[in-house]
């Protein structure tokens, strides 16, 4: 096994031949007389350690290995100071540059030593743990794009499901996806409820939103297409399915998913028929006690309710539903909400024209 190599950088020469005599059967020694020419050689014989003389003419140690840090690196070898400086402040200035130690003039063979090897061992150390931390980086961020690819393929799965249970809700899936990822990015543009409307919690709510009816699944065809209104028992029996769709969500992703995805989606799904005023299902939540992705979710599904064909009714027009969405801000909706997407009012309207 070939010998790793040190630098010894000294101005004097009787340093350089004493620093050798104590490492040469150890460590293969490469030496320089200044700054200048350390500098020439690192990169070419690649040193696991530079004993670098502070006190040299030209270009003093500190100088020498801030251009080092700065040329180099990472690949930067770790640096021993070399002084006859014996004072404190030195000791402190050492290590304030970023030294891995410093050696007293004149020389301890014994100390010398073991301070290069220990430097060279927690060095090398340092590295095998940064490479560690990378591999496991990587494997983690494979696993992340696995992970997410595969909560992708049963969103769009379950959003697939639902829409052959019920025609008009294909529409209605990618329609209530726009006016939620328009919504929330208004509420983070404008910085309302910063502490919870965070850009991450946007991304989760948008590919969530797909899944706010899939507790449709467990409601009867006979039911659910319905070209009528429902009797007081058909509604109990339709207003399971948001109790239903997060026990869905929670029981297929579990925890393969991101938990802050799932938490986001099951809270869309559970509770986007609560109503501002206490008066919405499953549990009567009022005000705030109603999670934020629902809040969200609840203007943008009623909305689009609104302006679409449904079996038992005609598509309202638009400034109309708007109408009704205002109206209803303080009591179904969360004020703050309905301001935002009210001011959206044109462009939605133009959306809905053009019909994309």
């Amino acid at each position: 096994m070939s010998k790793k190599v040190i630098m010894v950088v000294d101005d004097d020469y009787e340093n350089q031949v004493l620093a050798q005599k104590i490492l040469e059967d150890e460590y293969q020694i490469a030496s320089a007389d200044s700054g200048e020419m350390a500098l020439a050689f690192i990169p070419k014989i690649k040193p696991s350690l530079v004993l670098l003389d502070l006190n040299m003419p030209g270009m003093d140690g500190i100088e020498v290995y801030r251009c080092m840090r700065e040329r180099f690196g990472e690949e930067c070898p770790p640096v021993i100071f070399l002084t006859a400086d014996r004072r404190p402040e030195m000791e402190v200035t050492c290590f304030r540059e970023g030294a891995a130690d410093y050696i007293a003039k004149p020389f301890i063979p014994n100390i010398m030593l073991t301070r290069v090897k220990r430097t060279i061992e927690l060095d090398e150390l340092q590295k095998n743990l940064a490479h560690q931390v990378e591999e496991q980086t990587k494997a983690i961020r494979y696993q992340t794009r696995k992970m997410l690819k595969l909560q992708e393929k049963i969103v769009d799965g379950l959003a697939t499901l639902i829409e052959c249970r019920d025609g008009s809700t294909g529409t209605h899936v990618l329609n209530t996806r726009r006016y939620v990822a328009m919504i929330s990015e208004k509420l983070l543009e404008r910085g309302i409820y910063p502490e919870e409307i965070t850009p991450e919690f946007v991304k989760f709510l948008c590919e969530a939103a797909p899944l706010h009816d899939v507790g449709k699944i467990v409601v009867s065809d006979v039911i659910l297409n319905k070209p009528a209104r429902f009797t007081e028992a058909e509604f109990n029996i339709m207003k399971r399915h948001a109790s239903e769709g997060g026990k869905i969500v929670r029981e297929i992703f579990g925890d393969e998913a991101d938990p802050e995805f799932v938490k986001v989606a099951i809270d869309a799904i559970k509770y986007h028929h609560e109503k501002w005023d206490g008066s919405g299902y499953p549990e009567g939540l009022k005000g705030q006690e109603i999670p934020m992705a629902a809040r969200i979710m609840a203007v943008a599904d009623v909305f689009d309710a609104l302006v679409s064909e449904r079996v038992y009714k005609d598509a309202m027009p638009v400034e109309e539903a708007f109408d009704i969405i205002v109206t209803s801000s303080g009591s179904h909706f969360d004020p703050r909400i309905v301001s935002a997407f009210v001011d959206m009012r044109e462009e939605i309207t133009r959306i809905l024209k053009e019909g994309n």
